[in-house]
């Protein structure tokens, strides 16, 4: 794994894109214990092997029988009919547990994924890897590695919050800013759980583009977003997609919090974040979270107030930021890219803010060390 001084000698181009993807070891690891299976399913008989041992001297024996049976049927071919007849036999045996929920909980779904997320490993390992296919890797749900670090997993990410903002996961789970954040910030975060996240997503855009590109008879633009597309999935995880969020709740916002909500009412585009933060904050505080956070790119300064740059215009869209009110506001279909055009646009906008960001914050990281 590497540390942020090692991450500091790159060149200044390759730190600002160097995809903390990379630092993923516990998806080794797995690629490592199962690469040896051929199938999903010789993983899930082998999940069934290792729930059956763990249990076997459990108190709830139950539990125990259960397992043990499970691996004797995964181990049959056509085991389809007998799986029912187990799943049967055991219901309302296990307590408040459905045998049927443990199976794909625990091993059914958990093998299709370690299975997909070992083929698309060997692709890395044939020196096919690009960055469409390390993130669909990496966000298959069978580690707790998080490249923004929201749960505190690298600690590559850890050491870049602690030394531009003084700021940990402690904070966090403590509902209080840094001192650096309280002094930069003001009175008013002291309200306020700060969380980490990433800024722009990655999973919306491509399912735009793949829903526009099938209506599309311009192949060339086509491949253009395509490329365009590859450098933000390596980009997404990269150094000036990371930051700081408060964690507040209203009456407008997800239950979860704006950080964990906000895909409810932006789609994850960081502009429209932004014009939620702002309408939130009100426009003092807002100026200072753009400063603190090195978000210069994101705003262009208007008569004393600092104002959004979008990443894309449509008349809907322009509305919104117009409006200036949450009023209405929430995973409305035109805050996406409506066609290849403004796909495009968005698409360039994204990379260059990503990449500029990026390059302040290490530039910001070298003056610290």
């Amino acid at each position: 794994m590497m540390n942020l001084e090692k991450f500091l000698e790159m060149e200044l181009e390759e730190a600002v894109e160097y995809d903390f993807k990379k630092e993923d070891t516990e998806g080794k690891k797995l690629a490592d214990k199962y690469g040896r299976y051929q199938t999903a399913h010789e993983i899930k008989e082998h999940l069934a092997n290792y729930w059956a041992d763990e249990l076997s001297t459990d108190n709830n024996k139950n539990y125990c029988k259960f397992y043990t049976k499970l691996k004797e049927v995964l181990a049959e071919e056509n085991y389809e009919e007998k799986l029912e007849i187990l799943f049967c036999e055991y219901n309302g045996k296990l307590g408040k547990a459905i045998p049927r929920n443990l199976f794909k909980k625990h091993i059914e779904t958990k093998a299709v994924n370690i299975f997909e997320y070992v083929e698309l490993f060997k692709i890395s390992l044939q020196g096919n890897e690009t960055n469409i296919n390390r993130f669909k890797r990496y966000k298959i749900p069978i580690t707790k590695f998080d490249c923004d670090s929201s749960n505190g997993s690298s600690s590559l990410t850890n050491a870049i919050y602690q030394k531009l903002w003084e700021w940990d996961l402690r904070n966090h789970k403590d509902r209080s800013p840094s001192i650096f954040l309280k002094d930069n910030l003001g009175e008013k975060w002291n309200a306020y759980r700060i969380a980490a996240d990433t800024m722009n997503s990655f999973s919306t855009t491509e399912t735009q583009l793949g829903k526009i590109s099938s209506t599309t008879k311009n192949p060339e633009i086509t491949i253009a977003n395509k490329e365009l597309l590859e450098k933000f999935a390596g980009l997404t995880h990269s150094i000036g997609n990371f930051t700081l969020i408060p964690h507040f709740r209203n009456k407008t916002h997800s239950p979860l919090g704006f950080n964990l909500g906000r895909y409810g009412l932006t789609f994850d585009y960081w502009d429209l974040s932004l014009q939620v933060l702002k309408i939130e904050l009100g426009n003092e505080d807002f100026m200072k979270y753009i400063d603190t956070f090195y978000m210069s790119d994101w705003v262009v300064e208007v008569n004393g107030e600092y104002v959004i740059k979008k990443l894309f215009s449509n008349s809907k869209r322009d509305e919104f930021f117009e409006k200036n009110s949450l009023d209405g506001f929430g995973k409305l279909e035109f805050f996406k890219p409506q066609d290849l055009e403004q796909l495009n646009t968005c698409l360039k906008n994204i990379n260059c803010r990503i990449e500029k960001r990026g390059k302040r914050m290490v530039e910001e990281l070298l003056k610290r060390l």
